[in-house]
């Protein structure tokens, strides 16, 4: 399903259809600048959610995926402009997190992730201009003990104070 609506710019129609098998669900909504429905999908065999999301400027819909298999959420939600929903992923087999949430601008939540697997959280929330600094300092409270956590930027949200 890698790249099923790929580009589809004006595409936005519920979805349903078995995904139990499915293991590639990368860049499959990418560049679908108007989607926003609903995804319902058995993601309990998917590896690949890499750029999943990545452009889909309107999407802003809670995500209840199961992750557990996933190793790549390398950009999921790169300049998902409107994203704005608590997430609550497995991460324990994901290695890459690289941009993840680069340019979602909406994007204002804390998360919980285990990070003890990945290797590359570089530039994760570049330009999410509406993360808190409560959220900002929560997320690093989070994150801070992974050893991929000290190559990024972040250190300073260290600073912010408890909310």
């Amino acid at each position: 399903m890698g790249k099923m609506f790929f580009g589809t710019y004006v595409f936005n129609q519920a979805l349903s259809f078995d995904t139990s098998l499915v293991t590639d669900m990368g860049h499959m909504f990418m560049s679908g600048y108007n989607f926003d429905e609903t995804l319902d999908f058995d993601t309990s065999s998917v590896i690949d959610m890499k750029s999943m999301l990545y452009n889909a400027y309107s999407f802003n819909h809670p995500l209840l995926f199961d992750t557990r298999n996933v190793n790549s959420m390398n950009s999921m939600f790169y300049m998902a402009k409107s994203f704005n929903q608590a997430l609550s992923f497995d991460t324990s087999s994901v290695t890459d997190m690289y941009e993840m949430f680069h340019s979602a601008h909406a994007f204002n939540h804390s998360l919980a992730f285990n990070t003890t697997s990945v290797t590359t959280m570089v530039i994760m929330f570049s330009q999410t201009h509406s993360l808190s600094d409560c959220n900002k300092k929560k997320i690093h409270d989070e994150f801070s003990s992974s050893t991929t956590w000290s190559a990024t930027p972040y250190d300073v949200w260290a600073t912010f104070p408890l909310c």
